[in-house]
């Protein structure tokens, strides 16, 4: 059974507290918002709702906000095992509103799995289509590429660490071993 409740407090933030693992899975529901402003001053993107599961790097190594990653085996919507290889769907975007610069091994947060959401590009994006560039960073679809996002700004990205809105799909593209 999948547990929904709101977001907006846990969001950003990592290891939120002795009990947390007990939430390893869930999803959690919140408004597509700038949280740059703070408590009480964020902006409206838009009136669509974001889906992210509580999740646990098991990675061994360190992951980064903004990156898009891929469950460890046989811990689907739990644990995750790695940033996305180049050319393959990945199963979701770390929570982009993490303040440190990465997430150490053992960490718990928010992985982003269905609607909008800020994603690290490796280039410019000039089509619909998203998927993995490899190393984390999303880049636009060939067209023998599955995708797992769509653009939600396509060309506005310009640089190698550049931010772009995507919108995700990703549960929808899972296969499981």
């Amino acid at each position: 059974m999948t547990t929904y409740f709101s977001g907006n407090n846990i969001r950003g933030q990592v290891n939120i507290g002795k009990t947390a693992s007990l939430l390893l899975g869930d999803k959690v529901e919140f408004q597509d918002v700038n949280n740059t402003g703070g408590p009480g001053f964020n902006t409206r993107y838009s009136g669509m709702t974001s889906i992210a599961r509580w999740v646990k790097n098991t990675s061994g190594g360190t992951l980064v906000p903004g990156h898009s990653v891929t469950y460890k085996a046989n811990k689907y919507g739990t644990e995750l095992g790695a940033q996305s290889a180049a050319d393959v769907s990945f199963h979701g975007i770390i929570d982009p509103d993490i303040s440190t610069a990465t997430v150490a091994d053992d960490d718990e947060f928010l992985l982003f799995i269905e609607g909008p959401c800020l994603a690290i590009v490796s280039a410019a994006i000039t089509v619909d289509e998203i998927t993995s560039s490899g190393s984390g960073k999303v880049k636009g679809v060939a067209t023998t590429e599955v995708p797992s996002a769509y653009a939600l700004e396509a060309g506005d990205a310009k640089a190698d660490t550049n931010t772009m809105r995507v919108y995700l799909l990703c549960e929808s593209n899972i296969e499981l071993a």
